[in-house]
């Protein structure tokens, strides 16, 4: 299964371990860009398709997480943080 392009680039840029800053994502979901758009929409097929793997995450994100439910637990509360004012994402690794 592939990971869609604009997931890819918003894990690297935003939630990278080097440069963690979710923070700035949610603030461009403010500007209701086409692009933040796109980043919703691969946002919501990655968490309903489980196409990211654990290995995938670590390449692209520098985070190692111990299983596919520890990941997809952290991704969901990005998501909820980003785009559904939920608290603060916590990584458990």
């Amino acid at each position: 299964m592939t990971v869609p392009y604009e997931f890819m680039m918003t894990a690297h840029l935003f939630l990278h371990t080097d440069n963690y800053q979710p923070h700035e994502l949610k603030a461009a979901v403010a500007e209701k860009s086409e692009w933040i758009e796109r980043v919703q929409r691969q946002f919501d097929e990655v968490l309903r398709t489980r196409s990211v793997t654990v290995d995938w995450y670590a390449d692209h994100a520098n985070e190692l997480f111990d299983d596919e439910e520890t990941l997809y637990r952290y991704l969901n509360e990005v998501y909820d943080y980003v785009f559904r004012d939920g608290p603060w994402p916590v990584t458990e690794s």
